[in-house]
């Protein structure tokens, strides 16, 4: 029994709806054509058949894998080792992630241009390029910092409190 496609069904009867009213000729093929391939097909299945008959009779078998043989192995807790790999499944259906190109127009090779001759001036006069992360690292010490004071000055006035002299 041959499956119907919906969506493949309702392109072609649009299609077929549209070439009406355009007033265009369906284009269809030969039926001595449409004869030779169903023939072709109809032997090419029978090959099969025959081909797996004679592997069935021979005793040989496709390779399978039963899940029973299959011995499910302790992960390990070091994910440092060398042989520690981070797998992912492959969706043929999802994309693969791709970098993010940024569009190049004048302005922004300007301003790369400008960025690249600063440092090109401040590495001539000597100055140090500070690394990125050494500002977020500053700030996170200096929060650490308040923090530890104010935790002080709280324990202070509660010793204060329980003890007023």
């Amino acid at each position: 029994m041959k499956e119907i496609d919906v969506h493949g069904a309702a392109r072609k009867e649009m299609s077929r709806e549209k070439a009406r009213i355009m007033r265009k000729k369906p284009k269809r093929t030969p039926i001595l054509e449409q004869a030779a391939l169903e023939w072709k097909k109809r032997k090419e299945k029978e090959r099969r058949e025959i081909e797996e008959r004679r592997r069935v009779q021979k005793g040989e078998e496709i390779l399978t894998i039963s899940l029973q043989e299959i011995i499910p192995q302790p992960r390990t807790l070091d994910h440092k080792t060398d042989d520690a790999m981070e797998w992912r499944q492959y969706s043929p259906w999802q994309k693969e992630e791709k970098k993010e190109k940024r569009p190049l127009n004048a302005s922004s090779i300007w301003v790369f241009a400008r960025k690249l001759m600063a440092r090109e001036w401040a590495r001539a006069l000597g100055r140090r390029r500070e690394d990125a992360r050494m500002g977020a690292l500053e700030r996170e010490a200096a929060w650490y910092k308040a923090k530890k004071e104010e935790e002080k000055k709280r324990i202070e006035e509660e010793k204060r409190r329980i003890d007023p002299e």
